[in-house]
């Protein structure tokens, strides 16, 4: 065998050994088993989310920094489920004092599917 041959044929053997492991069948992950009860009393730092009855409010707009804003306050959060089971409405407002402009965002979402959470 010349030379060439035995090479291509060693490349081609290491590529289908790697090729094999490569997609070696994961096993499957448990689903959350932790119960609603449990998720909800969640401290907020964890979360990122302070619930007030129907409104949980966001806490990463309260305040921030940045160089061309500065310091910028704001408030925003979203609806839970006690206020609708399959919709969720949110939004912020924020004001930076640098730039001396407002920002602000509404939106909503649908739940599609509880058991995929889709």
């Amino acid at each position: 065998m010349s030379l060439g041959k035995r090479n291509l044929i060693i490349i081609f053997t290491f590529s289908l050994v790697f090729s094999t492991f490569a997609q070696k069948i994961t096993p499957e992950k448990k689903q959350d088993t932790l119960s609603p009860i449990i998720k909800e009393n969640q401290s907020p730092f964890h979360t990122g989310y302070y619930p007030i009855a129907f409104f949980d409010v966001n806490l990463r707009y309260l305040i921030k920094y940045n160089n061309y804003e500065g310091f910028r306050l704001g408030f925003g959060g979203v609806t839970n489920e006690r206020l609708f089971k399959k919709y969720k409405l949110g939004g912020y407002y924020a004001r930076g004092f640098k730039d001396k402009k407002s920002k602000y965002s509404i939106g909503g979402s649908a739940r599609l599917n509880k058991k995929t959470n889709t």
